[in-house]
């Protein structure tokens, strides 16, 4: 396994850990809101507003 590829799965296994975090925490809200929440909480907007537009 290459160095980029060592990285890019420890990358992947942290976003998902937060993000499963976020997502586990017993709400009314929908997992696509719940989602959104933990995506703009970091500073992701961007990626939501563009997702939102092909929506």
């Amino acid at each position: 396994m290459t160095a980029l590829s060592l990285l890019m799965v420890i990358v992947v296994m942290v976003v998902g850990f937060s993000v499963g975090q976020a997502v586990a925490v017993p709400s009314s809200a929908s997992v696509q809101s719940r989602v959104g929440n933990w995506a703009r909480d970091h500073n992701l907007t961007f990626l939501i507003d563009g997702v939102d537009r092909f929506r």
